[in-house]
């Protein structure tokens, strides 16, 4: 879909693949994520949640952490 295709495409600007990335990448990659506006799509915070490898409770708790 678009909006896979669209999350995929800003997780790969982080340049680490999700496996890889710490807690501060990932953090990073949901701030850019949110900044982008594909979240409003149904479903994308899910989907986001799921390609990052963590669960949507803690991927809403990234949104509201500072980036460092």
């Amino acid at each position: 879909t678009i909006m896979h295709d669209r999350i995929e495409e800003i997780i790969t600007q982080v340049g680490i693949p999700p496996v890889r990335m710490n807690t501060e990448e990932k953090i990073h990659a949901v701030h850019m994520l949110s900044e982008d506006g594909v979240l409003t799509m149904k479903w994308a915070v899910a989907e986001a949640a799921e390609m990052l490898g963590i669960s949507v409770p803690t991927f809403y708790r990234y949104m509201k952490k500072e980036i460092g």
